[in-house]
Protein backbone atom coordinates (compact mmCIF):
# COMPACT_ATOMS: atom_id res chain seq x y z
CA UNK A 1 0.00 0.00 0.00
CA UNK A 2 2.79 2.26 0.79
CA UNK A 3 4.06 1.81 -2.85
CA UNK A 4 1.15 2.17 -4.28
CA UNK A 5 0.80 6.11 -2.10
CA UNK A 6 3.88 6.70 -3.14
CA UNK A 7 3.36 5.94 -7.21
CA UNK A 8 -0.03 8.21 -6.74
CA UNK A 9 1.84 10.92 -5.47
CA UNK A 10 4.16 11.24 -8.35
CA UNK A 11 1.43 10.31 -10.91
CA UNK A 12 -0.37 13.38 -9.25
CA UNK A 13 2.70 15.61 -9.40
CA UNK A 14 3.73 14.70 -13.40
CA UNK A 15 -0.17 15.81 -13.98
CA UNK A 16 0.23 18.98 -12.49
CA UNK A 17 3.05 19.88 -14.31
CA UNK A 18 1.59 18.68 -17.14
CA UNK A 19 -1.70 21.00 -16.95
CA UNK A 20 1.18 23.38 -16.38
CA UNK A 21 2.31 23.37 -19.46
CA UNK A 22 -0.90 24.13 -20.96
CA UNK A 23 -0.88 27.97 -20.07
CA UNK A 24 1.71 28.44 -22.75
CA UNK A 25 -1.97 29.29 -24.90
CA UNK A 26 -1.36 32.46 -22.62
CA UNK A 27 1.57 33.75 -24.94
CA UNK A 28 -0.23 32.19 -28.53
CA UNK A 29 -0.81 35.01 -30.98
CA UNK A 30 -4.31 33.37 -31.55
CA UNK A 31 -5.11 33.52 -28.10
CA UNK A 32 -4.12 37.34 -28.03
CA UNK A 33 -6.04 38.17 -30.64
CA UNK A 34 -9.37 36.04 -29.51
CA UNK A 35 -8.78 38.12 -25.77
CA UNK A 36 -7.59 41.62 -28.01
CA UNK A 37 -11.59 40.76 -29.78
CA UNK A 38 -13.17 40.31 -26.57
CA UNK A 39 -11.64 43.06 -24.67
CA UNK A 40 -12.72 45.16 -27.40
CA UNK A 41 -16.16 43.79 -27.14
CA UNK A 42 -16.11 44.34 -23.32
CA UNK A 43 -15.13 48.09 -23.65
CA UNK A 44 -17.99 49.11 -26.49
CA UNK A 45 -20.68 47.52 -24.15
CA UNK A 46 -21.03 44.40 -26.07
CA UNK A 47 -21.32 40.96 -25.47
CA UNK A 48 -17.92 38.82 -26.78
CA UNK A 49 -19.37 36.56 -28.63
CA UNK A 50 -16.99 37.41 -31.83
CA UNK A 51 -14.50 35.67 -29.59
CA UNK A 52 -16.28 32.92 -28.49
CA UNK A 53 -15.38 30.67 -31.72
CA UNK A 54 -11.57 31.52 -31.33
CA UNK A 55 -11.87 30.16 -27.59
CA UNK A 56 -14.25 27.13 -28.08
CA UNK A 57 -11.51 26.03 -31.32
CA UNK A 58 -8.54 26.28 -28.78
CA UNK A 59 -10.04 24.59 -25.79
CA UNK A 60 -11.03 21.85 -28.31
CA UNK A 61 -7.71 21.14 -29.00
CA UNK A 62 -6.35 21.57 -26.09
CA UNK A 63 -8.85 18.74 -24.80
CA UNK A 64 -6.82 15.75 -27.07
CA UNK A 65 -3.82 16.35 -25.30
CA UNK A 66 -5.36 16.69 -21.62
CA UNK A 67 -7.26 13.30 -22.74
CA UNK A 68 -4.48 11.57 -22.14
CA UNK A 69 -4.32 8.72 -20.16
CA UNK A 70 -2.08 9.60 -16.34
CA UNK A 71 -1.02 6.36 -16.35
CA UNK A 72 0.72 5.99 -19.74
CA UNK A 73 2.99 8.73 -17.98
CA UNK A 74 4.69 5.30 -16.62
CA UNK A 75 6.51 3.24 -19.17
CA UNK A 76 4.41 -0.21 -19.50
CA UNK A 77 7.60 -2.30 -18.72
CA UNK A 78 8.41 -0.44 -15.70
CA UNK A 79 4.50 -0.68 -14.40
CA UNK A 80 4.58 -4.40 -15.02
CA UNK A 81 7.88 -4.90 -12.88
CA UNK A 82 6.35 -3.48 -9.78
CA UNK A 83 5.27 -5.77 -7.32
CA UNK A 84 1.46 -4.62 -7.15
CA UNK A 85 -1.28 -7.36 -6.47
CA UNK A 86 -4.51 -7.68 -8.98
CA UNK A 87 -6.44 -5.31 -6.14
CA UNK A 88 -4.09 -2.92 -6.45
CA UNK A 89 -3.69 -2.19 -9.72
CA UNK A 90 -7.37 -1.89 -10.55
CA UNK A 91 -7.30 -0.04 -7.58
CA UNK A 92 -4.75 1.98 -9.52
CA UNK A 93 -6.46 2.05 -12.45
CA UNK A 94 -9.85 3.53 -10.81
CA UNK A 95 -8.04 5.75 -8.89
CA UNK A 96 -5.87 6.94 -11.49
CA UNK A 97 -8.98 7.95 -13.37
CA UNK A 98 -9.59 10.99 -10.80
CA UNK A 99 -6.26 12.34 -11.88
CA UNK A 100 -7.71 13.05 -15.11
CA UNK A 101 -7.88 16.94 -16.16
CA UNK A 102 -11.20 15.86 -17.76
CA UNK A 103 -12.93 15.49 -14.35
CA UNK A 104 -11.71 18.00 -12.45
CA UNK A 105 -12.33 20.17 -15.31
CA UNK A 106 -16.16 19.40 -15.29
CA UNK A 107 -16.12 19.51 -11.30
CA UNK A 108 -14.74 23.15 -11.89
CA UNK A 109 -17.77 23.97 -14.31
CA UNK A 110 -20.33 22.24 -11.77
CA UNK A 111 -18.89 24.53 -8.97
CA UNK A 112 -18.37 27.79 -10.85
CA UNK A 113 -21.51 27.88 -12.92
CA UNK A 114 -23.81 25.74 -10.82
CA UNK A 115 -25.43 24.15 -13.41
CA UNK A 116 -25.41 20.37 -13.86
CA UNK A 117 -26.24 20.17 -17.60
CA UNK A 118 -23.49 22.42 -18.30
CA UNK A 119 -20.74 19.90 -16.83
CA UNK A 120 -22.73 16.96 -17.97
CA UNK A 121 -22.46 18.65 -21.88
CA UNK A 122 -18.68 19.20 -21.32
CA UNK A 123 -18.27 15.38 -20.05
CA UNK A 124 -20.65 14.47 -23.22
CA UNK A 125 -18.14 16.30 -25.72
CA UNK A 126 -14.71 15.80 -23.79
CA UNK A 127 -15.34 11.84 -23.02
CA UNK A 128 -15.77 10.79 -26.82
CA UNK A 129 -12.65 12.64 -27.32
CA UNK A 130 -10.40 10.57 -24.42
CA UNK A 131 -11.83 7.44 -25.93
CA UNK A 132 -10.52 8.62 -29.65
CA UNK A 133 -7.44 9.37 -28.15
CA UNK A 134 -6.76 6.15 -26.46
CA UNK A 135 -7.83 4.07 -29.38
CA UNK A 136 -5.47 6.21 -31.88
CA UNK A 137 -2.66 5.80 -29.24
CA UNK A 138 -3.11 3.05 -29.15
CA UNK A 139 -3.25 1.87 -32.54
CA UNK A 140 -0.19 4.31 -33.78
CA UNK A 141 1.96 2.07 -30.92
CA UNK A 142 0.90 -1.45 -32.76
CA UNK A 143 1.14 -0.24 -36.03
CA UNK A 144 3.47 2.80 -36.28
CA UNK A 145 2.89 2.78 -40.28
CA UNK A 146 -0.89 4.35 -38.98
CA UNK A 147 1.26 7.70 -37.92
CA UNK A 148 0.53 10.00 -40.19
CA UNK A 149 3.31 12.51 -39.84
CA UNK A 150 5.75 9.56 -40.86
CA UNK A 151 4.35 9.80 -44.29
CA UNK A 152 5.39 13.27 -45.17
CA UNK A 153 7.42 12.63 -48.06
CA UNK A 154 11.15 13.82 -48.81
CA UNK A 155 11.40 17.05 -50.74
CA UNK A 156 13.94 16.73 -53.45
CA UNK A 157 16.97 19.07 -52.55
CA UNK A 158 20.14 18.81 -50.40
CA UNK A 159 17.80 20.43 -47.41
CA UNK A 160 14.85 17.91 -48.20
CA UNK A 161 15.26 15.72 -45.26
CA UNK A 162 15.26 18.89 -43.05
CA UNK A 163 12.39 20.73 -44.90
CA UNK A 164 10.25 16.98 -43.84
CA UNK A 165 11.89 16.97 -40.02
CA UNK A 166 10.33 20.65 -39.73
CA UNK A 167 7.67 20.08 -41.18
CA UNK A 168 6.82 16.90 -38.50
CA UNK A 169 7.58 19.30 -36.32
CA UNK A 170 5.22 21.98 -37.23
CA UNK A 171 2.45 19.46 -37.62
CA UNK A 172 3.22 18.08 -33.77
CA UNK A 173 2.16 21.56 -31.96
CA UNK A 174 -1.52 22.56 -31.92
CA UNK A 175 -1.27 26.06 -33.77
CA UNK A 176 -0.83 23.65 -36.98
CA UNK A 177 -4.62 21.52 -36.12
CA UNK A 178 -6.32 25.29 -35.53
CA UNK A 179 -5.19 27.02 -38.88
CA UNK A 180 -6.13 23.19 -40.56
CA UNK A 181 -9.49 23.72 -38.96
CA UNK A 182 -9.77 27.49 -39.95
CA UNK A 183 -8.36 26.96 -43.60
CA UNK A 184 -11.39 23.93 -43.68
CA UNK A 185 -13.44 26.38 -42.82
CA UNK A 186 -12.58 29.21 -44.94
CA UNK A 187 -12.56 26.61 -47.89
CA UNK A 188 -16.30 25.64 -47.39
CA UNK A 189 -17.10 29.09 -47.31
CA UNK A 190 -15.22 30.18 -50.37
CA UNK A 191 -17.23 26.97 -52.41
CA UNK A 192 -20.43 26.20 -50.69
CA UNK A 193 -21.84 29.94 -49.57
CA UNK A 194 -23.33 31.32 -52.56
CA UNK A 195 -23.18 35.02 -51.36
CA UNK A 196 -19.69 34.52 -50.25
CA UNK A 197 -17.95 37.81 -50.74
CA UNK A 198 -14.35 37.90 -52.87
CA UNK A 199 -13.37 40.55 -50.57
CA UNK A 200 -13.30 38.45 -47.46
CA UNK A 201 -10.83 35.59 -48.85
CA UNK A 202 -7.58 37.52 -47.71
CA UNK A 203 -8.85 38.64 -44.22
CA UNK A 204 -9.26 35.03 -44.21
CA UNK A 205 -6.32 34.04 -45.14
CA UNK A 206 -4.50 36.26 -42.93
CA UNK A 207 -5.71 34.95 -40.23
CA UNK A 208 -4.76 31.38 -40.99
CA UNK A 209 -1.16 32.75 -41.42
CA UNK A 210 -1.65 34.67 -38.25
CA UNK A 211 -2.84 31.27 -36.29
CA UNK A 212 0.74 29.28 -37.52
CA UNK A 213 2.85 32.76 -36.92
CA UNK A 214 3.60 31.87 -33.07
CA UNK A 215 5.64 28.65 -34.25
CA UNK A 216 8.28 30.99 -35.89
CA UNK A 217 9.21 32.42 -32.49
CA UNK A 218 10.10 28.94 -31.26
CA UNK A 219 11.42 27.15 -34.33
CA UNK A 220 14.41 24.97 -32.51
CA UNK A 221 12.31 24.77 -29.11
CA UNK A 222 11.67 21.13 -29.96
CA UNK A 223 14.84 20.21 -30.72
CA UNK A 224 16.79 18.39 -28.44
CA UNK A 225 20.19 19.66 -27.10
CA UNK A 226 21.49 15.97 -29.28
CA UNK A 227 19.84 17.88 -32.06
CA UNK A 228 21.03 21.14 -32.50
CA UNK A 229 24.79 19.71 -31.81
CA UNK A 230 23.42 17.13 -35.18
CA UNK A 231 23.22 20.44 -36.77
CA UNK A 232 27.09 21.85 -36.16
CA UNK A 233 27.84 18.20 -37.87
CA UNK A 234 25.66 18.68 -40.57
CA UNK A 235 27.33 20.00 -43.96
CA UNK A 236 25.05 22.87 -43.99
CA UNK A 237 25.77 26.41 -43.69
CA UNK A 238 23.56 28.64 -41.18
CA UNK A 239 21.45 29.94 -44.12
CA UNK A 240 20.72 26.29 -45.27
CA UNK A 241 19.13 25.16 -41.53
CA UNK A 242 17.70 28.61 -41.44
CA UNK A 243 16.12 28.54 -44.87
CA UNK A 244 14.70 25.00 -43.99
CA UNK A 245 13.13 26.12 -40.86
CA UNK A 246 11.52 28.74 -42.95
CA UNK A 247 10.41 26.75 -45.93
CA UNK A 248 8.25 24.72 -43.61
CA UNK A 249 6.27 27.21 -42.60
CA UNK A 250 5.64 28.99 -46.30
CA UNK A 251 4.95 25.29 -47.23
CA UNK A 252 2.27 24.66 -44.70
CA UNK A 253 0.59 28.50 -45.08
CA UNK A 254 0.60 28.29 -48.43
CA UNK A 255 -0.67 24.82 -48.86
CA UNK A 256 -3.20 25.54 -46.28
CA UNK A 257 -5.02 28.96 -47.87
CA UNK A 258 -4.56 27.28 -51.36
CA UNK A 259 -8.64 25.87 -51.52
CA UNK A 260 -9.65 30.04 -51.66
CA UNK A 261 -7.65 30.39 -55.06
CA UNK A 262 -7.63 33.61 -54.92
CA UNK A 263 -4.45 35.87 -55.99
CA UNK A 264 -5.18 38.28 -53.09
CA UNK A 265 -5.15 35.46 -50.15
CA UNK A 266 -2.13 34.14 -51.33
CA UNK A 267 -0.40 37.54 -51.85
CA UNK A 268 -1.67 38.52 -47.60
CA UNK A 269 -0.84 35.47 -46.62
CA UNK A 270 3.12 35.62 -48.10
CA UNK A 271 2.69 38.95 -46.94
CA UNK A 272 1.85 38.26 -43.16
CA UNK A 273 4.13 34.80 -43.14
CA UNK A 274 7.45 37.12 -44.30
CA UNK A 275 6.62 39.57 -41.63
CA UNK A 276 6.00 36.61 -38.68
CA UNK A 277 9.45 34.34 -39.78
CA UNK A 278 11.30 38.31 -40.13
CA UNK A 279 9.98 38.66 -36.32
CA UNK A 280 10.41 35.46 -35.22
CA UNK A 281 14.15 35.28 -36.08
CA UNK A 282 15.65 36.93 -32.74
CA UNK A 283 13.35 35.09 -30.58
CA UNK A 284 13.52 31.52 -32.22
CA UNK A 285 17.57 31.86 -32.24
CA UNK A 286 18.09 34.19 -28.98
CA UNK A 287 15.36 33.86 -26.71
CA UNK A 288 14.78 30.10 -27.55
CA UNK A 289 11.26 29.93 -25.66
CA UNK A 290 10.60 26.11 -24.65
CA UNK A 291 8.00 24.57 -27.15
CA UNK A 292 6.18 21.02 -26.25
CA UNK A 293 4.61 18.59 -28.65
CA UNK A 294 1.07 18.79 -28.83
CA UNK A 295 0.31 21.79 -27.15
CA UNK A 296 0.07 25.61 -28.62
CA UNK A 297 2.74 27.63 -29.06
CA UNK A 298 4.14 30.31 -26.77
CA UNK A 299 5.95 33.42 -27.24
CA UNK A 300 7.41 36.29 -26.00
CA UNK A 301 4.61 39.13 -26.02
CA UNK A 302 6.80 41.86 -27.63
CA UNK A 303 7.45 39.86 -30.56
CA UNK A 304 3.65 38.72 -30.65
CA UNK A 305 2.16 42.63 -29.90
CA UNK A 306 4.54 42.75 -33.43
CA UNK A 307 3.50 39.79 -35.11
CA UNK A 308 0.02 40.90 -34.63
CA UNK A 309 0.10 44.46 -35.21
CA UNK A 310 2.88 44.77 -38.25
CA UNK A 311 1.99 41.66 -40.30
CA UNK A 312 -1.88 42.47 -39.94
CA UNK A 313 -0.93 46.14 -41.16
CA UNK A 314 1.03 45.55 -43.49
CA UNK A 315 -0.93 42.48 -44.57
CA UNK A 316 -4.26 45.02 -45.13
CA UNK A 317 -1.96 47.93 -46.50
CA UNK A 318 -0.23 45.07 -49.36
CA UNK A 319 -3.62 44.39 -50.41
CA UNK A 320 -5.48 47.50 -50.32
CA UNK A 321 -2.82 50.32 -51.43
CA UNK A 322 0.34 49.19 -52.09
CA UNK A 323 0.90 45.85 -53.50
CA UNK A 324 4.85 46.40 -53.74
CA UNK A 325 4.91 45.61 -49.95
CA UNK A 326 4.84 41.94 -50.39
CA UNK A 327 8.53 42.06 -52.34
CA UNK A 328 9.56 44.37 -49.70
CA UNK A 329 8.68 41.90 -46.74
CA UNK A 330 10.11 39.20 -48.76
CA UNK A 331 13.30 41.44 -48.91
CA UNK A 332 13.33 41.98 -45.25
CA UNK A 333 12.96 38.44 -44.63
CA UNK A 334 16.06 37.32 -46.80
CA UNK A 335 18.20 40.48 -44.46
CA UNK A 336 16.91 38.36 -41.75
CA UNK A 337 17.88 34.94 -42.96
CA UNK A 338 21.48 36.27 -43.71
CA UNK A 339 21.58 38.22 -40.05
CA UNK A 340 20.26 34.43 -38.79
CA UNK A 341 22.86 32.94 -40.14
CA UNK A 342 25.60 34.74 -39.22
CA UNK A 343 24.76 33.95 -35.89
CA UNK A 344 23.88 30.79 -36.08
CA UNK A 345 27.39 30.27 -37.84
CA UNK A 346 28.65 32.03 -34.93
CA UNK A 347 27.51 29.51 -32.20
CA UNK A 348 27.49 26.28 -34.02
CA UNK A 349 30.13 26.21 -37.06
CA UNK A 350 32.97 28.18 -34.85
CA UNK A 351 36.21 29.03 -36.81
CA UNK A 352 39.03 26.77 -35.45
CA UNK A 353 40.85 29.67 -33.42
CA UNK A 354 37.57 29.97 -32.17
CA UNK A 355 37.09 26.44 -30.83
CA UNK A 356 40.54 26.66 -30.02
CA UNK A 357 39.42 29.34 -27.52
CA UNK A 358 36.37 27.90 -26.37
CA UNK A 359 38.13 24.09 -25.96
CA UNK A 360 40.57 26.35 -23.61
CA UNK A 361 38.23 27.66 -21.25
Amino acid sequence: MAALTLLLKTLARVVRRELRSFLSVGLNNFFLLAALMAYSAIVNGMAPWDSVPFFLLLSVLMLFPMSSDPLAKIPPSRLELWPFSTRERVALRVISFTASPILWIALGLLVLSRKFALALLFLAIALPIQALTALASRATRSLPSLQPLRHIPRLPGRTGGLIRHNLRQLASVLDFYAALIMAISAAAYRWFDPKADPRGFAPLAMLIALVLSTPAQSSFGLESDSGLTRYALFPLQGWQVLLAKDAAFLIVTLTLILPLWDIHAVGAAATFTFVAITLGRYPSLVLQPPQLRWRFASGNFRFSVAQLVLGATIGFAQIRTTPSLLPATCAAWLISLAAGARYWDKLHRPTPKEAETRKSK
